[in-house]
């Protein structure tokens, strides 16, 4: 079997080098995109698809900057250090298109699983919000900081975040290291109930508190409209030109298609009824990534 992709969203993993080595980091593949080949990807995707760049740092990498207009891509995510050494790229940045940064900062775990220092985690956004650039902080939970929903939440606040997005801790990447600190079921109801608390305080114009797709759609009372598109509705391209169900499943051994000749091609169809998150369900409850094969 062997189909083109006739999904919404593609996500170009371009490049896996990074200027720090975190031991959560979920990147499992290798290699970095050439310029040409994103120009070649992006003239050819962004006709069919919502096209965007990611990767391990892609702020160290400004030969891609000029491609986020094109795509409308408003956002980057980034550890920091960069920036530190080069605030110049903040107005390239904005140049480009780009209003907002997501800064890595996991308030109560930092010093645990970041090798980026979280001293200079206020200078980063002090130096964004001087460029008239909005911040996101991007918080990783596991079972040590999920019931500080508030606390962290008030020092995005103090520290001049305008945003805020908790991701799930899932064990892959370098986080196969690690010991097993990610949440459990009931443990994500208690944090899912926890936001929806901590969202009665705060206004989305005054602080907009996101959560990622890999907590699942929660269960009970805070069950939520959540759809998890991997493989159907979205799928990350790596380096190699293979085809990964979603960027947190771009490991090898997950391939469920590849690009040829600029053409998304599926080999392997996902079973996603789309309730819940399947890299939490791979990662974090070992299951096997070809029970959602259906060929």
């Amino acid at each position: 079997m062997k189909k083109e992709y006739m999904g919404k969203d593609v996500i170009l993993m371009t490049c896996s080098d990074c200027n720090t080595k975190c031991k959560h980091c979920y990147v499992c593949y290798e290699g970095n995109m050439t310029e040409e080949q994103v120009q070649q990807l992006i003239e050819v995707f962004s006709e069919k698809y919502n096209t965007s760049i990611n990767g391990t740092e892609v702020i160290i990498h400004p030969e891609f900057f000029r491609f986020f207009k094109t795509i409308e891509q408003t956002r980057i995510m980034t550890n920091g250090l960069e920036v530190i050494r080069n605030p110049e790229l903040l107005v390239k940045l904005k140049k480009n298109g780009i209003e907002r940064i997501s800064i890595s900062y996991h308030i109560g775990i930092h010093d645990n699983i970041s090798a980026v220092n979280k001293n200079l985690i206020t200078k980063v956004i002090e130096l964004t919000k001087k460029h008239g650039m909005k911040v996101r902080l991007m918080v990783t939970v596991n079972k040590y900081n999920y019931k500080n929903v508030k606390e962290i939440c008030k020092q995005a606040v103090l520290l001049g975040a305008d945003s805020i997005r908790f991701t799930n801790y899932l064990k892959c990447g370098n986080a196969e290291e690690l010991p097993d600190d990610y949440l459990t079921d009931s443990q994500i109801v208690e944090f899912l109930t926890l936001i929806e608390e901590v969202r009665n305080i705060y206004t989305k114009d005054f602080l907009e508190i996101k959560r990622c797709g890999t907590f699942g759609s929660g269960y009970g009372k805070v069950r939520s409209n959540f759809y998890c598109p991997a493989g159907t509705n979205l799928v990350a391209i790596t380096p190699d030109m293979n085809v990964y169900p979603c960027n947190f499943l771009s490991k090898p051994g997950f391939e469920i298609g590849m690009v040829e000749d600029g053409i998304i091609y599926i080999t392997k169809n996902i079973k996603n009824c789309g309730n819940k998150c399947i890299a939490k369900e791979v990662y974090n409850c070992s299951n096997c990534l070809e029970d959602y094969f259906l060929d």
